[in-house]
């Protein structure tokens, strides 16, 4: 990690030479000695992760920064890292003499436990490391890794500038910039009117898997459907606001299995959440059905939450999507942003604005990050059934 998070760091100095000072590491990594207790062993392995977390959160910084051209500076104050609480009460008693059963069955307790976090400590390592791998290109020359890079810093701003919200534009066809379109000759995204701009809750239907070539009877004949199942956590402290662009550890790493130190430092964790699923109304405009509104379970006020799914695709595809939120949010497809609200409070609404996006065949994640100002927070994601094309 250590090797990868330097030569990162070298193509890092050529594309940003005016930011190379705040750069410079003194990363060493030594063999450590072998364990001689199983403590010990743990003890070590969660040293390495410490080393391994912290080097990846210095890649995700200069990745980050070049992305977004800011300082590395203001983006290592900004980018958090999943740290995982390791703690195993009572390990010390690990390697005592046993004399009874009782103290047997606490042995084998402990070390059922210490299995266990050291799996989890090589799952979290092992997710870093493949993706610094991607993040580094090690796979390819130095001259090739930079001109790469170049054309991924200036297709991330492009994704980025396009994903957020227009007052003039409601609606924009991101597909092609999504699949890494070429930039040249202007901007890849069109402005332009989804196929049913009239989506309302009696043309949806629930679901995370969309049926491209399905046959009659096959699935619910509907014109959107609403992603109904994701997973939350949250919430996370944003006390007047001023989190709003901060990076909370779920955004870099999606570890279902982890916890971390949310509001008012209690421990947040991932949570099974579905949409309304029924036919409820908006107490403020009840002729607006919110069936696909997904609510926290925890819901308070002036917090950060991240939810996180999968869409399952039949094949590969172009759809338009309908996202809102109360209050601001982000989307991204396949960690790719497509949708960025303004810093307005605002309510709910279920077509606040409209994105045309790329879904690959398969698995596709989205993921999710909502801001909860006063009152009531909420968010949902409709995808048209049929490709539809451009209206006229």
């Amino acid at each position: 990690m250590m090797r990868l998070e330097r030569s990162l760091a070298d193509d890092y100095r050529e594309l940003r030479p005016d930011d190379a000072d705040s750069i410079v590491r003194s990363a060493t990594v030594e063999d450590p000695p072998p364990p001689a207790t199983l403590a010990e062993a743990f003890a070590q392995a969660s040293d390495i992760e410490r080393s391994v977390i912290d080097a990846y959160r210095e890649m995700k910084s200069m990745e980050m920064a070049m992305k977004r051209t800011t300082s590395l500076a203001d983006m290592r104050a900004l980018v958090d890292v999943a740290r995982p609480d390791r703690k195993i009460d009572g390990l010390e008693e690990l390697g005592a003499s046993v004399a009874t059963k009782s103290a047997l069955d606490r042995q084998k307790e402990l070390q059922t436990a210490v299995l266990s976090e050291v799996s989890g400590m090589q799952e979290t390592t092992s997710s870093m490391l493949r993706e610094a791998e991607a993040i580094a290109g090690v796979e390819m020359a130095h001259d090739e890794r930079l001109e790469s890079m170049r054309r991924a810093v200036a297709l991330s701003e492009a994704l980025v500038e396009s994903a957020a919200e227009d007052g003039e534009n409601k609606s924009k066809d991101m597909a092609a910039l999504m699949g890494g379109a070429s930039l040249r000759g202007g901007s890849a995204v069109a402005a332009v009117a989804p196929p049913d701009s009239a989506i309302n809750g009696g043309t949806s239907a629930p679901g995370n898997r969309l049926r491209i070539d399905a046959e009659d009877g096959d699935g619910v004949p509907c014109k959107w459907m609403y992603v109904d199942s994701w997973y939350v956590i949250g919430p996370f402290p944003n006390p007047g606001r001023i989190n709003l662009r901060r990076k909370f550890a779920p955004e870099t790493i999606q570890d279902l299995d982890a916890t971390y130190e949310g509001k008012d430092g209690r421990t947040v964790r991932w949570e099974f959440v579905q949409a309304h699923n029924a036919d409820t109304r908006c107490w403020w405009q009840p002729w607006i059905p919110n069936t696909a509104e997904v609510v926290p379970r925890h819901m308070e006020e002036y917090g950060i939450y991240y939810a996180v799914t999968d869409v399952f695709m039949d094949e590969e595809c172009d759809r338009w999507m309908a996202i809102g939120s109360d209050d601001r949010s982000d989307l991204w497809i396949n960690d790719q942003p497509v949708w960025g609200s303004s810093s307005e409070l605002k309510a709910w609404r279920l077509a606040e604005d409209f994105r045309r996006v790329h879904f690959r065949k398969g698995r596709n994640k989205l993921l999710m990050r909502i801001e909860n100002g006063p009152q009531d927070c909420g968010w949902s994601v409709c995808i048209a059934t049929e490709e539809g094309g451009r209206s006229q």
